[in-house]
């Protein structure tokens, strides 16, 4: 199974990582006043009254085609937000005034000054988010059987494999010269199809199975609390705000140790929640708070 190949993955850069370490006494103290007696919804549950099956699973796929690397100026900003709920909800508000932003012979033509008008901004990687956007219009275009394909999947491997296909979801790296999937956005695409698509929810039961996504925020949250330790050059390089390169073996392991955290919390806790509800506790619980995060120029997170 694709879970146990990925735990497996994540084992083998903990157990090799030179410069990322885990504090396990002070995870423990830490986990034990971790809450995670919380309600969760999925948060574009409340547009599902508004959209048809297919163009939620659209609309899904055309959101996390965008949804990465925040942290190049100038940021979106909208109604109080910023970074990734700003351009979400742009984007969702622009669609609710016209459904031609669903319509795939419209969006087949979109321009990248297009993507400049219905954000108001141009964004510090919009180019890229208009790139990615383009390649997962285009590849869905082309699949006639995309939506039959979809709905004939019958396990969460299956959905994952359905959706790196898709190259911008193909988060792979490189470690010490063995693959690690860390699918982050194809894993948040998982759990968005399983929560607003009626049909994949029943084909494929529940997503117990899938990881957390690794990303800035953890990281940032876990190092201010003294739970991930990194040498001395990789300290400098982010509290400097100098770029973590992508694929470099300082930021598979921030990322690496990030789903071990995950994990781990899961595991420690015994409430019934999957990888990526404890991923969304932890990212409630940090994401307020200080520190300097990794800055990585990706598309995959």
């Amino acid at each position: 199974m694709l879970n146990s190949l990925r735990l497996e993955q994540i084992n083998y850069v903990v157990s090799n990582a030179e410069y990322v370490r885990l504090d396990k006494q002070k995870l423990d103290q830490w986990v034990e006043k971790i809450d995670a007696n919380i309600s969760y919804t999925h948060q574009w549950y409340k547009y599902k009254e508004f959209f048809t099956e297919k163009e939620l699973i659209l609309l899904v796929f055309i959101l996390e085609s965008m949804n990465f690397c925040f942290w190049k100026e100038p940021i979106f900003i909208y109604n109080g937000a910023k970074r990734s709920s700003a351009m979400v909800n742009i984007f969702i508000d622009k669609v609710l005034n016209d459904k031609k932003l669903l319509d795939l012979d419209y969006l087949i033509n979109l321009k990248y000054e297009d993507l400049i008008e219905i954000f108001g901004i141009e964004e510090g990687n919009l180019k890229n988010r208009y790139s990615s956007l383009m390649y997962t219009v285009n590849k869905i275009y082309n699949n006639k059987n995309f939506y039959q394909d979809l709905f004939s999947i019958k396990s969460v491997d299956e959905l994952y494999k359905f959706i790196t296909d898709f190259e911008n979801f193909n988060d792979v790296s490189m470690y010490k010269g063995k693959e690690i999937y860390f699918y982050k956005r194809a894993t948040l695409l998982v759990n968005d199809l399983f929560e607003l698509s009626d049909k994949v929810r029943n084909n494929i039961q529940n997503i117990d199975s899938v990881l957390g996504c690794a990303d800035y925020v953890l990281p940032r949250g876990l190092r201010a609390e003294g739970i991930l330790v990194y040498d001395e050059e990789l300290e400098t390089l982010i509290d400097n705000n100098v770029e973590v390169k992508k694929d470099s073996e300082y930021e598979v392991e921030i990322r690496a140790f990030t789903l071990y955290v995950i994990e781990y919390v899961k595991n420690k806790k015994n409430q019934n929640l999957n990888s990526v509800r404890w991923d969304n506790v932890l990212w409630n619980y940090f994401r307020t708070k200080g520190g300097n995060e990794h800055k990585t120029d990706t598309i995959f997170y």
